[in-house]
C-alpha cells in the first residue's frame, strides 16, 4: 500500500497493521443506482473523519433492509434473512466483537461496504438496542488513482468479496447492471461482453450461460436462490429445447415438487421436469385416426426419481422374507408376492430404466 493511500484510509480511524480501526456510523449503504443511504461524512481538525452536521445515521429497520436488497442495493447479495441476521447479532454481542473485518469503500463523502453489509445491519441492531460494540475493524480502499466503482464490481466477478465467492444468482444481478448502464453510455451488448471479459476474465461460454440466467425474471432468481445448485441451472441452461419461459417454469416446477415431497430439488428431478416439458413439446402419439395428438391433448408424465440405493435394499430384504419361494422342478423355482410388493417392484425397475 502506497503512503499516499495509507494515509488517506487513516483520517477514518486509528491503524492496526493493515485494519482500520472505525466508528460504523460512518458507514452509508451504496444503492444501485448510485445514490446512498446513511450519513455524507467529513475531515475535521482533528485529521480524522467525522459524519457532517445534518446528516441522518443509519438505524436498523425492515425499510432499511428492503431499501438495499435485490435490485435496489449496490452489494451483490440479493436477500437478507432477518432471521440471520439476528443471530449474527447474537453471535456478535456474545464474543464483544466483529471479527472479520469490515471491507469498505472511501469515495468522497461516503464510506460504504463492498463486503460486510450483514455485519454492518447486525451492529445496527445491536445498536437500536443500546448495545454499542466498539473496535470494529475494517480494510479501507479508496477510490483513487483511477480505481472505479466498476473496477471493484469486476473484481468481484473474477475473485468474489473477502468473505466468499459469488453465487451465479449474484453474478447474474451484477450482468444485468452492467448491460444496463452500459446502454445508457451508448455501448452495444457486443461491446459490452467484450470489456466484461476483458476485465474479468471469463470465457464466452461462462459469459452467455450467465446472462441467460439474468435474463430470468427476479420472482424466479428469488424463489430458487438456494435451493438449485449452479451445476444443475447451468446444465438446464445448455438446454436449446426450451425457450428462457420454459426453463423458468421447469425451475419453479422442480422447487414446487422438491418443497410438497420434502425433498431436495436435485440436477436429476430438473432433468425429469425438463424431459417431461420437452416430450410434451413433441409428442409422437397418434389418436384414433393416425393423426399427431396437439400438445396440450398429452397427460404430461408423473415425475419419478431413481430410488435410492437404501430403499432398493429394503424392497430386496421383504423380497426375501414376504415372498412364498417353492421349488417346482430341478432348475425353477416359483414365488408368490402379495400384490402392493409386486407392484413396488416394477415401480422401482420403470424408475431405474
Amino acid at each position: 500500500m502506497s503512503a499516499k493511500s495509507r494515509d488517506k484510509i487513516r483520517t477514518y480511524g486509528s491503524a492496526r497493521g493493515e485494519l482500520i480501526v472505525v466508528d460504523p456510523q460512518l458507514i452509508s449503504f451504496r444503492l444501485a443506482n448510485g445514490h446512498f443511504v446513511g450519513p455524507r461524512i467529513g475531515l475535521r481538525d482533528d485529521g480524522k473523519m467525522h459524519v457532517l452536521p445534518d446528516e441522518t445515521l443509519l438505524t436498523f429497520s425492515l425499510d432499511l433492509i428492503e431499501a438495499i436488497a435485490g435490485e435496489n442495493g449496490w452489494n451483490t447479495r440479493v436477500t437478507y434473512d432477518l432471521e440471520l441476521i439476528k443471530e449474527l447479532a447474537d453471535k456478535i454481542l456474545a464474543s464483544g466483537v466483529i471479527y472479520q473485518p469490515l471491507h469498505l469503500i472511501a469515495d468522497g463523502d461516503r464510506l460504504f461496504p463492498m463486503d460486510g453489509h450483514r455485519r454492518v445491519l447486525a451492529w445496527l441492531l445491536l445498536a437500536s438496542q443500546g448495545i454499542i460494540i466498539p473496535n470494529v475493524s475494517a480494510i479501507i480502499k479508496p477510490l483513487i488513482g483511477g480505481l472505479t466503482v466498476r473496477d471493484l464490481e469486476y473484481q468481484m466477478l473474477s475473485y468474489g468479496t473477502d468473505s466468499e465467492k459469488l453465487s451465479v444468482y449474484d453474478k447474474a444481478k451484477l450482468i444485468r447492471r452492467h448491460l444496463h448502464e452500459d446502454r445508457l453510455a451508448g455501448l452495444t451488448e457486443e461491446q459490452s461482453y467484450q470489456q466484461f471479459c476483458e476485465k474479468t476474465g471469463w470465457k464466452k461460454s461462462e459469459y452467455d450461460r450467465t446472462l441467460e440466467i439474468s435474463s430470468m425474471s427476479s420472482p424466479t432468481l428469488k424463489a430458487i436462490e438456494g435451493k438449485v445448485s449452479e451445476t444443475t441451472l447451468h446444465n438446464l441452461v445448455r438446454k436449446n429445447e426450451l425457450t428462457l419461459s420454459e426453463k423458468e417454469n421447469v425451475l419453479l416446477e422442480t422447487v414446487a415438487i422438491a418443497e410438497e415431497k420434502g425433498i431436495k430439488a436435485t440436477g436429476e428431478l430438473v432433468q425429469s421436469v425438463a424431459a417431461n416439458l420437452i416430450e410434451s413439446k413433441n409428442p409422437t402419439f397418434l389418436d384414433s385416426d393416425g393423426n399427431v395428438k396437439p400438445s396440450d391433448e398429452l397427460e404430461p408424465k408423473p415425475v419419478k426419481l431413481t430410488p435410492k440405493a437404501k430403499d432398493i435394499k429394503y424392497l430386496l430384504m421383504t423380497l426375501v422374507n414376504e415372498g412364498n419361494a417353492r421349488q417346482t422342478d430341478n432348475d425353477t423355482m416359483t414365488v408368490d408376492f402379495p400384490v402392493t410388493l409386486w407392484e413396488k417392484l416394477i415401480d422401482f425397475v420403470e424408475r431405474l430404466s
